[in-house]
């Protein structure tokens, strides 16, 4: 994109809420410990819209995540319920938003329970309310690259150890801590973020759930309409695998493990069970999440529509889109990457894989203590650390820093409404 005048910095306000009762898993690897407390690293084992989802809704649309199962594998997402509401910006009403159950179950082969116990996570509902404080551009940035060579990868296995240990918030809020990095959120922080707001605008940043089996054919969106007229009565039964590279959604931080350990040094196997997490789970969100979020605009930074798969974000690249928008990514915050990768499905639907971070973009999330990290992808790139095929970037984030993680966003209209 051509060189234009940058006229400061627009904010505005994305509100959301969602009523949880559980979801499920995607596979995971397995993180030591040593006696300080700190991680070891060894070797790791290795659309159509529902009548319930309109568009037209002023919601951020943010699916949370319970992790019932200590095995790579989906099991089931039992409710979900809008319960938010949003100011117009034309009007300046309260204006109520939907408020009807989603209601539709998984079950994946039994384990052991442990008797007589459930975990609570699984057992009460959690409204888990958004407020983010989005800073984005007014106009627009000058196209540049910044310094790299050849979209390689720029960390390796010896860097990412290191950074496992030396950047782990393990113990740092406690042996009890249930909500990690998101202990960064201060009350000060909220108050600073709602400071920000100016125009009151609420921008959905959830993608449409579709059940188009081209998207993700290994994870199909099934959906059930149910249909009475005597008693003249609509319902709706979804099937929804949600971990994975399409459906929005946000990981629990009892997600990922890395050596059999999740964040904090919790032992996985005594931690997840088919009931829930003991520790760790998306219910320690229930009060709500209402903070500064920065979107970072790659496409627009790099003057291209979206970035091609494969594609990989640099550190640089956050650093250069601060200096030209003078937005800064500070401690309590919530980091947001737009790759474009919706666009590209619009311009390609035919088209596969996505762009992702570096890995050597990782210590920044430490050096600015950022609270929950997310974007328009699912954030890995194949083969990010070469000769080390893992999930770099979940691993970093949730085990070592204890963040919860937003994938797969639809950050088009903010982006745009950001640019305004």
């Amino acid at each position: 994109m051509s060189s234009m005048r940058r006229s400061g910095v627009r904010r505005q306000l994305i509100t959301s809420g969602r009523s949880v009762n559980g979801t499920g898993v995607s596979p995971c690897a397995s993180a030591g410990s040593t006696q300080s407390g700190k991680p070891n690293m060894p070797t790791p084992a290795r659309a159509r819209l529902p009548f319930n989802m309109s568009r037209r809704l002023l919601c951020l649309f943010i699916d949370m995540e319970i992790l019932p199962l200590k095995m790579p594998h989906c099991t089931r997402f039992p409710s979900l319920t809008t319960i938010a509401a949003a100011s117009s910006s034309r009007t300046g009403r309260r204006v109520p938003l939907l408020d009807r159950p989603i209601r539709g179950s998984f079950r994946a082969a039994a384990l052991p329970r442990r008797s007589g116990r459930r975990t609570p996570a699984m057992t009460r509902y959690a409204c888990i309310p958004f407020a983010l404080a989005l800073v984005g551009l007014t106009g627009c940035v000058s196209a540049s690259q910044p310094d790299r060579s050849a979209n390689e990868p720029g960390a390796t296995r010896a860097e990412f150890d290191q950074w496992m240990t030396e950047l782990s918030n393990w113990g740092r809020w406690g042996e009890d801590d249930q909500v990690g990095a998101a202990n960064l959120i201060t009350d000060e922080k909220r108050r600073q973020a709602a400071a920000l707001v100016e125009t009151g605008e609420a921008i959905s940043l959830a993608h449409d759930v579709t059940d188009d089996l081209g998207s993700d054919p290994n994870r199909p969106f099934g959906l059930n309409m149910i249909i009475s007229f005597d008693p003249d009565r609509i319902r709706d039964r979804l099937d929804i695998d949600y971990h994975g590279g399409f459906f929005t959604h946000l990981d629990a931080i009892c997600h990922v493990t890395y050596g059999g350990k999740i964040f904090n040094g919790h032992d996985m196997r005594e931690t997840v069970t088919d009931d829930g997490c003991e520790h760790l789970g998306i219910t320690s969100l229930k009060n709500g999440v209402v903070t500064k979020a920065v979107l970072v605009d790659v496409p627009r930074l790099r003057g291209v529509p979206y970035l091609e798969p494969g594609t990989r974000v640099y550190r640089q690249d956050i650093e250069e889109w601060e200096a030209q928008t003078g937005a800064t990514v500070e401690s309590g915050d919530v980091l947001l990457i737009r790759t474009g990768r919706w666009a590209r499905r619009v311009a390609d639907p035919d088209s596969r894989g996505n762009a992702g971070m570096d890995a050597s973009f990782l210590p920044l999330l430490a050096e600015r203590d950022v609270a929950l990290f997310g974007g328009d992808t699912a954030h890995e790139v194949g083969e990010n650390i070469p000769g080390f095929n893992e999930t770099v970037i979940h691993k970093f984030a949730v085990v070592a820093r204890g963040m919860n993680l937003f994938d797969n966003l639809d950050l088009e209209e903010a982006a745009e409404a950001a640019a305004r």
